[in-house]
């Protein structure tokens, strides 16, 4: 088996144990950027925050004074976010894109 597909199915059963915590324990919000734990979170009727949303809510209750330097940080340690999210999170926490 490729170490890709071992890391990717590791992964699975990480997020297949959290989901499983979380309905045992009836979490109202779960954290999940995953499009296939997203999935199972929305048929449950789950509401369902990402990383880049707890971002924006730590900066908007004043936590953190920007979210841009996380966000840089997250994308450059290999965190998929596309160029429209990022601008979308700039865009939402009132910040722009410096370059």
């Amino acid at each position: 088996m490729r170490s890709g597909k071992r890391k990717q199915q590791g992964y699975r059963r990480q997020a297949d144990k959290a989901i499983a915590l979380s309905v045992e324990l009836q979490s109202d919000v779960w954290i999940i950027d995953e499009v296939a734990g997203r999935s199972i979170a929305k048929k449950l009727g789950r509401n369902i925050i990402g990383m880049v949303g707890v971002l924006l809510e730590a900066k908007k209750q004043g936590h953190i004074t920007s979210v841009k330097p996380y966000l840089d940080k997250l994308r450059n340690t290999g965190f998929r976010m596309s160029a429209e999210l990022y601008q979308m999170a700039l865009n939402a926490s009132q910040e722009s894109q410096v370059g």
